[in-house]
């Protein structure tokens, strides 16, 4: 059936409609409230249109639809076939798998706190996404100080464990041990999620009355603890801007543009405060109209399960309004209002957040024109959630053979690029068994030792997998050094672990900042081998006289050349070994008690 037939069958309901090429692959997907008036329009010859749309005709064979009862489900089908099949003509969201979310299991029994770059578990809290890595991390900090939330993989309820150190150090109620009901520990997470919303002061006064109460109660260990938890939060709030007197709760989200990218900002306005900023980059075909565009913004930020306010607002009106309501307020489970206003507090408000979204811009189009090498390490930095891009990255490595001739590598990057004069070669000395790991801790506290004299770099990079990462991170605890940015690639796969995170980094294939990362892992083990090799070829050539004091290479090789083997020295006697020239008797008596024992 061609094209033709097929429209004249489509039927005038709300859907979904997939373009495919002549390789049966899904080039477009849209929706409609009439497919069939949708569809022939594409195929109108009479019709004006884009470039874009021109050039994704062209390559159209074959089209599929989907019937839905409502153009809301024809929004939500249509977003995730686009998260499915990745369409080249629809936009493209260029960092979704960039910056980090921090997720809240709330379907477990006892809900845990992670880093994330997408929604993990149906149902699970998703808040982000966070453009800076060091914020994330402080973040879950002061989240496990304040709210005691678990942060491990133990699947609970179950069998009772031992508490590990979180619990003793009180970042961890220990649900594990059943130190904690499942009520009152949910509680802990309703409060840690209202936090990461925005709505510190309820939590504030909550734990204000909760102080005042154990102060009756003389529980001072106890006050002391939610005082200072208090005037952490005291803290984050100062570092806050106050923009409107009553307690509103919004979302500011505008966009800037060239060529086929986006720099889109989000200014999160909770209970008046200006609690926090997002921002992040699509990519799309140009001359795509406003409302397909935010439309397309809409989608990728809120349809993962990112916190969706009663408020949203917009640098423009958008032309299917009621629709996109309706979807926002189906998945934010409650009615969300798309305002766009034209004067007041709020318009500042959303020509401040194009200022942000402008700016952004023009930092993206200054890193777009930066050479190679800066365009990996940027990926290295956002993918390992660095606080800053690593300039300067250390790659160690072990090489042995059944632990025999052990030895470790150090290879130094600076930009990019291999500093072979700071290359540096270490003899293993822990006892000459395969253990990779007992190796890689010696290396590594050997070199974290120096670090008064050789200021650490901005990655240190180790061959290996999580068992060598734990090495490291041993080494570098053993030392009391905490400010370390450290990561393992593994061979297998190219996977890449960090600490605090149980799953494995993976870097898109073609990666910039994997190539990257494989270089340099790759020279660290050339360099071990080397050395290895090097060491081995030596031990071939070593002769047990090499172990007798007063014999040198010159001696040695006169008493080869004198008996004409080893084997013949063995059997010779200390008269016949003081005949050698230059070896005086003494020394002959030394070499035949030495030679006697072997």
């Amino acid at each position: 059936m061609n094209i033709l037939d097929k429209l004249s069958r489509v039927p005038e309901s709300p859907g979904v409609y997939l373009m495919k090429d002549e390789f049966q692959k899904v080039i477009y997907v849209g929706k409609a409230l009439s497919l069939k008036n949708r569809l022939r329009s594409y195929f109108k010859e009479s019709r004006e249109l884009l470039p874009r749309t021109q050039a994704m005709i062209e390559k159209i064979r074959d089209f599929d639809y989907i019937l839905t009862d409502s153009e809301v489900e024809a929004l939500i089908l249509e977003y995730n076939l686009i998260k499915k099949y990745r369409p080249y003509y629809n936009v493209r969201y260029r960092d979704d798998k960039m910056y980090p979310f921090m997720e809240i299991t709330t379907p477990e029994s006892f809900p845990r706190m992670k880093v994330v770059r997408h929604l993990r578990m149906k149902g699970s809290r998703l808040f982000g996404p966070y453009t800076s890595a060091l914020a994330i991390r402080q973040t879950l900090k002061l989240m496990m100080k304040i709210f005691r939330l678990r942060t491990c993989n133990l699947k609970l309820p179950g069998r009772l464990y031992r508490p590990c150190i979180y619990y003793y150090i009180k970042q961890c109620t220990a649900p594990c041990a059943a130190y904690i009901s499942e009520e009152e520990y949910r509680v802990h997470a309703q409060k840690a999620c209202d936090f990461l919303e925005g709505h510190s002061s309820k939590i504030l006064k909550e734990l204000t009355q909760e102080m005042a109460k154990e102060a009756e109660a003389l529980n001072f260990e106890k006050c002391a603890r939610l005082r200072n938890i208090i005037q952490a939060l005291e803290k984050v709030r100062e570092k806050q801007k106050i923009i409107f007197s009553k307690p509103v709760d919004f979302d500011s989200i505008a966009f800037a543009e060239k060529n086929s990218w986006i720099a889109c900002q989000v200014l999160q306005v909770r209970e008046g405060i200006l609690s926090g900023d997002k921002h992040f980059i699509l990519q799309m075909p140009v001359n795509l109209p406003f409302s397909e565009k935010v439309e397309s913004i809409l989608q990728n930020y809120y349809g993962e399960g990112t916190y969706i306010p009663p408020n949203v607002v917009l640098q423009e009106k958008i032309d299917n309004k009621e629709s996109v309501e309706r979807w926002l307020s189906k998945i934010g489970d409650r009615k969300v209002n798309l305002l766009s206003p034209s004067k007041g507090k709020l318009r500042e408000v959303s020509l401040m957040t194009y200022k942000n979204a402008a700016m952004h811009l023009e930092n993206l189009t200054r890193e777009l024109e930066k050479p190679r090498e800066d365009e990996a390490m940027m990926e290295i930095k956002d993918f390992l959630l660095l606080p800053e891009i690593p300039l300067k990255i250390e790659a160690y490595d072990i090489s042995n053979l059944m632990g025999k001739e052990a030895v470790g590598s150090m290879v130094y990057f600076e930009g990019g690029k291999p500093v072979k004069d700071s290359y540096r070669k270490y003899k293993i000395r822990v006892k000459e068994t395969p253990d990779d790991y007992a190796m890689m801790k010696e290396l590594l506290s050997r070199r974290l030792k120096d670090t008064n004299t050789i200021p650490l770099p901005g990655l240190l990079l180790i061959d290996g997998g999580k068992g060598q990462l734990e090495s490291a991170l041993k080494a570098a605890s053993e030392l009391f050094i905490k400010d370390i940015n450290i990561a393992a690639i593994a061979k297998k796969e190219e996977t890449i672990f960090i600490p605090c995170r149980k799953s494995p980094v993976i870097l898109p294939p073609g990666s910039k900042g994997l190539y990257l990362l494989m270089r340099i892992r790759d020279e660290a083990h050339r360099f071990a081998l080397s050395y290895h090799r090097k060491l081995r070829k030596k031990s071939l050539t070593k002769s047990i006289l090499d172990d007798i004091a007063g014999i040198g290479a010159k001696r040695k090789k006169v008493l080869i050349n004198f008996f004409g083997s080893v084997e013949k020295l063995k059997k010779a006697g200390i008269d016949e070994i003081a005949k050698t020239p230059g070896i005086s008797r003494k020394l002959a008596g030394e070499i035949h008690n030495v030679l006697a024992k072997d």
